[in-house]
């Protein structure tokens, strides 16, 4: 089946969204690969527009989406985000889904690296988590490669930004992880409601403020010739080990 072909005005508008500034002034991101769009036609989310390689043989049944255009090859390479682009990707608002006041959310502190944040936010779903809440110096939530990373699952669990202000003001339980002095989460039991597990940046850790109003310290064990892990590693680990004791 064809699709009529983007028209150069569009083209010139859709290759703006490579950037965070229009990404934040239009309201609109976008997603790249058939694995993220399968997974948010899966998530129900409402889909803008889906973009096609012109020479992609495909069968539409399943497309579902205001509107879909056929590009070239060489179109295709000037919106996409990475080297070698896939032949699909998808215009979505940047809307999010109103946070609330789960039982468990995860609080990220400056957390930088696109792919890290998505791989959380994507473990995070996985796992049932209540609810994310980002500073706001974080990574943005709806970059292409934040995006690409948790496989669109930020279009489906709630979250906010909010400043490390309305984490020490909240009710929330404030936990962190402070390598060797903390307990050992793999034995910690953990309260039903209200708790706040932070993870910090990938350069600095968690800032002083945040843990100046902690109340209770993990640690992950380790090997003593391990230093620390990865931030998303960690964050997997925490997060199962505390979903894990809720649950018993």
């Amino acid at each position: 089946m064809s699709f009529p072909p983007v028209s150069i005005s569009h083209l010139k508008e859709l290759i703006k969204l490579r950037q965070k500034k229009f990404r934040i002034a239009s309201g609109l991101t976008l997603a790249e690969g058939w694995r993220v769009l399968n997974q948010l036609l899966n998530n129900d989310v409402e889909i803008e527009e889906i973009l096609i390689n012109d020479t992609e043989n495909i069968d539409v049944a399943g497309l579902k989406a205001k509107n879909i255009y056929s590009l070239t090859a060489a179109q295709m390479g000037r919106i996409a985000t990475v080297k070698e682009p896939q032949s699909v990707c998808c215009i979505l608002k940047t809307r999010n889904i109103t946070l609330g006041e789960p039982d468990f959310i995860l609080y990220l502190d400056r957390i930088k690296d696109p792919g890290n944040l998505g791989t959380i936010i994507r473990t995070a779903a996985a796992a049932g988590v209540g609810g994310i809440v980002c500073s706001p110096d974080c990574c943005e939530m709806f970059n292409p490669k934040v995006i690409r990373a948790c496989l669109g699952t930020v279009f489906s669990i709630p979250f906010a930004e909010k400043t490390y202000e309305w984490l020490t003001s909240s009710e929330y339980i404030i936990m962190i992880t402070r390598a060797q002095t903390g307990e050992n989460i793999l034995q910690g039991s953990f309260p039903e409601k209200r708790i706040a597990l932070v993870l910090g940046s990938e350069a600095f850790g968690i800032s002083a403020e945040i843990q100046a109003h902690a109340t209770r310290f993990l640690s992950i064990p380790m090997q003593k010739n391990i230093e620390s892990l990865n931030v998303s590693a960690a964050a997997a680990v925490c997060i199962y080990s505390i979903q894990n004791s809720r649950i018993r």
